[in-house]
């Protein structure tokens, strides 16, 4: 009795652990693959860490795509005043520097005082790419007795002013399509028209102040002046010496100058002497009766 029910209980124990095995067979795919799940919505809800940009590799985050610093406009202009020995060499080397710079002479002015003293001024536009090169070229032509350089940044009015001609040619646009879809009354259209052309006349305006900012900070400007000394030699340093022998010959100069403009003036002068004369006199004759008069009998 007790083998049998030894045998019966063996039975069922063993019918347990079998059904144990395959339910557990059952769950152990189903588990990983959930495991397997919530690794993939771990890993697709974590962004990855995002890897430096290689060298030279333009960064295309969201935000770094900045637009390139627009061009700054500069107006460059310069005046240099020189001491040569002959001004027409020096008109030679300046047209020269100038060509090969691409610029152009706008204004040249000489004057010469009798061959004693010449003085010429010449005005250049040159790119402002050259225009450091151009003015150590020109200060080695003489004597530099005066250098200046001064700059304006019009960047902001440039921009400022092509946005400005955006927007009135905006408002111009309107004002052509309610013309051209108007069909109210003539005063109504000649209004449209009149306003129109203040619109027009406008940006006239407003483009000749763009077009003079792009001109003058495309091209700076140098003034050049240059002064003539005859048996000029340069040297590295002037004396004390050679600057009062400078002086004093430009002293001569000027009074030279000085008398020509007396003598011109008295020349000038002689043609009304006679007439001068006629009302003088007359004048000089009754100061002179008034005086006896006042003066009384003269006591004898």
């Amino acid at each position: 009795m007790s083998t049998q029910w030894s045998g019966e209980m063996a039975r069922v124990f063993s019918n347990w652990l079998t059904r144990f095995a395959v339910v557990g067979a059952m769950l152990l795919p189903v588990s990983g693959c959930a495991e397997e799940a919530r690794e993939s919505a771990h890993t697709d809800g974590v962004a990855p860490a995002a890897s430096p940009p290689a060298a030279g590799e333009k960064d295309k985050s969201p935000g770094t795509d900045v637009p390139p610093a627009l061009p700054r406009k500069i107006i460059y202009n310069a005046e240099i005043t020189l001491v040569v020995e002959s001004v027409t060499t020096v008109s030679d080397q300046i047209t020269k520097l100038v060509k090969d710079a691409g610029g152009y002479i706008s204004e040249t002015d000489l004057a010469s005082h009798a061959q004693t003293q010449r003085r010429a001024t010449w005005k250049v536009r040159v790119p402002v790419d050259r225009f450091d090169t151009f003015l150590a070229a020109v200060t080695r032509l003489g004597e530099v007795e005066r250098h200046h350089v001064d700059s304006q940044d019009v960047t902001q009015e440039y921009y400022d002013t092509e946005a400005r001609i955006a927007n009135k040619q905006q408002e111009e646009k309107r004002l052509l399509k309610h013309l051209a879809d108007s069909t109210g009354k003539l005063e109504d259209i000649l209004a449209v028209e009149k306003e129109l052309s203040r619109v027009r006349g406008e940006i006239e305006q407003i483009q000749g102040r763009l077009k003079y900012l792009a001109s003058f900070s495309a091209l700076s400007t140098v003034t050049i002046t240059a002064t003539e000394v005859p048996d000029y030699t340069w040297p590295a340093a002037p004396t004390f010496a050679k600057r009062v022998e400078r002086t004093f010959q430009m002293s001569l100069a000027q009074l030279a100058e000085f008398g020509r403009g007396f003598v011109l003036f008295v020349v000038a002068l002689a043609p009304w002497l006679p007439v001068i004369a006629v009302i003088a006199l007359p004048v000089w004759l009754l100061i002179r009766r008034s005086a006896r008069t006042r003066s009384g009998p003269r006591t004898p």
